[in-house]
């Protein structure tokens, strides 16, 4: 099976994953296709909307392992040191999507790794991030950043490390996943592919920072979606304010239990104090008004 580097993780799957393909190295993370057992999970652990109406819940047994059921898709078991992932999906394609997104994040999260839900790319040596909920215009606005000449480095999940003060970012998907209205913009990408679930999958080159796998974070952009004729604005955002727009940016979100939720609380903290936060405008036609893109590259370099 082929490894990848992804959110600083060396993962063996059944696929190559969308971060960094190598040679067979000792993996933190095996996947696996095998049936899962869903009986015996009785702790909640974490519980959030899914795609079908219901609620996808993350829930452990009395070993430690755990199970994450997803209403018409499918489920995944952790072993209780998250280095084995059972994959149980009866969509190969939406397993991999999973696989790179919500699993990853998952197994990043057990081992005390934060991981914000961000795409980013890299300007000038230093990483910024896009932060916020689905259909916020992260994604959009780091393949505009991309076709202007930025790196994309992540897509959707983006692992951190936190150290007294300082803040680096892992490498993640380079594959942005676009709504299908973007066609247009997902076209600047050398690889378009329409994935299982109807977005485009748009595969960006890292450019010559390859060798590198790990970034200083600079800045993290808050998207706030504005009328296309609305002025482009940028504001940095400080103290509870920072926090509050950071809220919503959780990878992994639902948190039933008080560990996991209070250290999520804590890393949020962290992040809004040494990383500078900065709200900007964004036309719900994505940035293609250059005084948009050079109003949040401008606030998040300076």
């Amino acid at each position: 099976m082929p490894f990848s580097l992804i959110n600083g993780l060396v993962v063996e799957a059944p696929w190559e994953l969308p971060g960094r393909l190598l040679p067979p190295t000792p993996p933190d993370v095996v996947m696996r296709f095998a049936p899962v057992e869903r009986h015996g999970f009785a702790a909640l652990l974490a519980q959030t909307p899914w795609v079908t109406g219901a609620s996808a819940e993350l829930r452990a047994d009395a070993d430690g392992a755990w199970l994450l059921t997803l209403p018409g898709s499918g489920a995944a078991w952790f072993s209780a040191d998250r280095r084995t992932v059972d994959l149980d999906f009866g969509d190969e394609q939406e397993a991999k999507l999973l696989a790179a997104g919500s699993l990853i994040a998952l197994c990043n999260v057990a081992r005390g790794t934060f991981v914000l839900h961000a795409a980013a790319v890299v300007v000038d040596g230093v990483a910024i991030a896009i932060a916020g909920p689905s259909g916020a215009g992260k994604s959009s606005t780091a393949a505009l950043l991309a076709r202007a000449g930025h790196p994309v480095i992540a897509d959707d999940a983006l692992a951190l490390e936190l150290t007294e003060g300082r803040v680096r970012c892992h490498r993640g998907s380079t594959t942005l996943r676009l709504r299908s209205g973007m066609r247009s913009l997902a076209a600047s990408a050398p690889a378009v592919e329409t994935q299982v679930d109807g977005r485009l999958g748009a595969t960006f080159a890292v450019g010559p920072s390859e060798a590198t796998d790990s970034w200083r974070l600079g800045a993290i952009v808050v998207p706030r979606l504005v009328a296309d004729q609305a002025p482009a604005g940028a504001e940095r955002l400080a103290g509870a304010a920072a926090l509050t727009a950071l809220t919503s940016s959780l990878r992994i979100a639902g948190w039933a239990g008080d560990e996991f939720a209070r250290q999520a609380f804590s890393d949020l903290a962290a992040l809004a104090a040494n990383v500078p936060t900065i709200r900007c405008d964004i036309p719900r036609g994505g940035v293609t008004v250059p005084a948009a893109l050079d109003a949040l590259l401008t606030a998040a370099t300076a």
